[in-house]
């Protein structure tokens, strides 16, 4: 079965978030017959993460045999559904609705003779008890089905009991202990319970192996369920201030006091952001002892998978160091070759240099105290460059890649002293992670790109409003901006918050036009915006409408500095 990739984005959101733990990549995920995410059943399956061992129900589903797996992860998977739902619906309400929504809309779309099979006769009387209606079963398949009701009150290990008692007495099975397998992966089908109603498609078993597959690092929160055209948040508005010490644990502290976060935040944080937040960071940790406690090993485990990914960053631009250097010589003479041929008698604004009195104003009624002009090596063309890198986990499977080539697109500009400022952006439980590596004046800070790590999703149009407020700090008049994105920006928290939204998930139509807006608006004030586009062939028409004619196409992740280089030739004259 295809499905798309920003619909597994969005299925692992779903899951991460009602799971409330956001450091493991999830056994199962759910689609619906149109490839979509099946809502309902990837929120289940994030519920079973929060409510119960994950080590123990995955050995359970990994000791299954290969004869009638579908079967007897089917029957499982009734179990736990109906565990899961008891004991969250006393928090969650609207959770009811969602059932009986979805129990009503696939017992319709069900075939009769769907019943002549045991998992899909079971279903059906699963939907039919979810709608107060009559159970179409009878005899050992009605008592099967009432013991498959498990109550909010069984434990993991008592849930894992009375599934292996109702193995062993209606199928005489007993499940074996799981081979432990190193170097691979395996892809399984997923909830066969409710196979008939949604196509429900694979996940990654062993997702550790596979460094392809790997998505270990934490995600957004604060799910939100589409069903009926309305979206209920399921968020803890008290738990705020919990999420923000959690962001900050991962991701770093704020290099901005708490005063000016607020006036930032209350600038920025508006329209499609109201109620959300950016976190502008050094990568400065806080000591694991003052982060939340409840999320102490979590955290650990996210910091020590960072230092990891940096290694691996570090280590992959080593093993090709010759490839990699002479990158940086041919981008570099490219770019001084172009600026060669500008003339040398145009000057910048600066911060400091001879006062160009007609600019004075700009100091008293713009609070802008670029008023000086300045002559420089390569400062003819005046202007700076802001890169802005997509970190989200759709890029997990690229990072050092990623890393290798930032670090040789800010080594040529360096080398030409070309203000350059590179930050990476990627979204969490409300937070829009400004990860900034280095500054307008910090030349030799350009191996911290190396730190460069995927995670979340990508709240494209706010870390837009991020990267102008960095920009304000160019010492040039000119300011170019160029992002590395998927054209697929998606995260959880909706467009306006509120307690119902009208299908205002902040993806598709809406995540592409708000981040189209965004771009309009830089240039509006004089910033020009290129896009690095490396994204799926059904994703061009969106990076066409946020981008216009602006982007370029990288199949290729290690053609990055090259395109880059390119797109700045072609800036240089309109610039």
């Amino acid at each position: 079965m295809n499905y798309d990739i920003q619909e597994e984005k969005r299925a692992k959101n779903i899951i991460w978030t009602a799971a409330e733990d956001y450091s493991f990549e999830p056994l199962y995920l759910a689609f619906n017959q149109d490839n979509t995410a099946d809502v309902y059943l990837n929120l289940i399956i994030g519920l079973v993460y929060k409510w119960y061992d994950k080590t123990e129900i995955e050995q359970l589903f990994h000791s299954l045999g290969t004869g009638q797996r579908e079967l007897y992860e089917g029957i499982f998977w009734l179990g736990l559904e109906n565990a899961a739902y008891e004991r969250e619906v006393p928090l969650r309400p609207a959770l009811k609705e969602l059932r009986t929504e979805y129990a009503a809309r696939n017992l319709k779309a069900m075939h009769k003779s769907a019943s002549d099979v045991l998992l899909c006769a079971l279903q059906r009387g699963r939907f039919c008890e979810i709608l107060g209606k009559d159970s179409p079963l009878s005899g050992w398949k009605k008592e099967l089905l009432s013991s498959l009701s498990y109550s909010a009150q069984l434990s993991s290990c008592e849930i894992i009991e009375k599934t292996k008692k109702i193995y062993q007495t209606y199928f005489r099975y007993i499940p074996h202990a799981p081979s432990k397998k190193s170097g691979s992966y395996f892809l399984q089908k997923v909830l066969p319970a409710f196979y008939s109603l949604g196509r429900v498609h694979s996940g990654f078993v062993r997702v550790h192996t596979s460094s392809v597959k790997e998505t270990d690092s934490p995600a957004p929160a604060g799910a939100f369920v589409r069903q009926l055209g309305v979206l209920f948040q399921f968020t803890h508005l008290e738990r705020e201030e919990l999420s923000k010490k959690y962001v900050q644990a991962c991701f770093g502290e704020s290099m901005y006091p708490e005063q000016t976060v607020h006036k930032i935040e209350q600038s920025l944080c508006t329209g499609n952001h109201a109620g959300l937040h950016l976190l502008f960071t050094r990568a400065s940790l806080m000591p694991l002892t003052a982060c939340p406690e409840k999320f102490q090993k979590e955290i650990q485990t996210f910091r020590q998978q960072t230092i990891l990914q940096k290694e691996k960053n570090i280590q992959y631009y080593r093993n090709a160091l010759p490839l990699h250097h002479n990158s940086i010589l041919r981008l570099s003479e490219k770019l001084s070759n172009a600026l060669d041929s500008l003339t040398d008698e145009e000057v910048s604004r600066s911060y400091s240099g001879r006062l160009n009195t007609s600019q004075a104003w700009r100091a008293f009624c713009l609070d802008d105290n670029r008023i000086f002009t300045k002559k420089g090596e390569h400062l003819s063309a005046g202007f700076s460059v802001d890169l802005l890198l997509d970190a989200s986990s759709s890029r997990k499977n690229c990072q050092e890649s990623i890393a290798a080539q930032a670090y040789i697109l800010a080594e040529s500009l360096t080398h030409l002293h070309i203000p350059v400022q590179i930050y990476s952006y990627c979204s969490i439980r409300g937070y829009t992670v400004m990860r900034l590596y280095r500054t307008y004046q910090e030349n030799k800070q350009n191996k911290d790109i190396f730190s460069y790590t995927a995670a979340g999703s990508n709240r494209d149009g706010l870390a837009l409003r991020g990267a102008a407020h960095l920009m304000e700090e160019s010492p040039c008049e000119k300011r170019l901006l160029i992002m590395l994105s998927d054209a697929s920006p998606s995260d959880d928290r909706c467009a306006k918050e509120g307690p119902f939204y009208q299908n205002h998930e902040y993806t598709d139509s809406v995540g592409i036009q708000d981040t189209a807006k965004e771009v309009r608006n830089l240039k509006n004030r004089g910033i020009q915006v290129l896009g690095v586009f490396m994204g799926i062939e059904k994703d061009i028409p969106a990076a066409k409408e946020i981008f216009g004619r602006d982007f370029v196409r990288i199949q290729d992740i290690h053609y990055f500095a090259d395109s880059v280089g390119n797109m700045l030739l072609h800036s240089l004259l309109s610039l």
